[in-house]
């Protein structure tokens, strides 16, 4: 109901200042930036199309930060994601969610600066109480010096998505059950029908 998600939000929110990490000793270079850059693969090849994200905050460690188990020296680049969960992620398994926003997010930010940024953060505030009485805020930490598949699928993906878009008769369907989109991509999508007598036939493979 719309009570219980405002309730949760409040309490999220609330929770998050209560359990925040202590940013007065960190470096922020950028706050909710909006970017777009060219980007190049790890042979300095550069990629089709321009590339776009958008950073809750990036930031340069003022001292020796740890996370997930390695510990990063004073002076490295982390991006930091803010994330209101139902439940923590699993560090052993792969998202692929996080991996395409993470591997956007440092191409975007090494584009930019021209530094590789270490890791990117996402800063879990788990809505429900946790019974065991542990924090509700929990970093899950994506290190790109571990990660070097991530990087191998994601220019697979940005090309294979660079060919698709490309295609002159490329057909984007539309995603009905999108949260914000949905009824919309709906609407446009039977007006264009108007007209349409019957739906063209597909022949079946043999």
């Amino acid at each position: 109901s719309r009570e219980k998600m405002l309730k949760d939000y409040t309490n999220g929110v609330q929770t998050y200042f209560e359990e925040m990490p202590d940013w007065k000793h960190r470096e922020i270079l950028f706050v909710e930036e909006r970017m777009t850059e060219t980007i190049h693969d790890d042979s300095g090849n550069e990629l089709p199309l321009p590339a776009k994200c958008f950073v809750d905050v990036l930031w340069r460690s003022t001292r020796k930060e740890t996370f997930a188990g390695r510990t990063y020296p004073e002076g490295a680049l982390f991006i930091t994601d803010h994330k209101f969960v139902r439940g923590y992620s699993d560090p052993d398994d792969d998202d692929p969610a996080r991996l395409v926003q993470s591997m956007f997010n440092f191409h975007i930010v090494l584009a930019k600066l021209g530094e590789r940024p270490a890791a990117m953060l996402y800063d879990e505030t788990k809505l429900s109480k946790n019974k065991d009485g542990s924090p509700q805020l929990q970093t899950f930490a994506i290190d790109y010096e571990n990660h070097p598949h991530y990087f191998h699928i994601f220019y697979n993906l940005y090309n294979d998505c660079t060919k698709f878009v490309m295609n002159e008769n490329a057909i984007f369907l539309p995603n009905f059950t999108d949260t914000f989109d949905g009824k919309n991509s709906y609407q446009n999508y039977t007006q264009n029908l108007i007209g349409v007598e019957a739906p063209v036939s597909v022949p079946k493979k043999k």
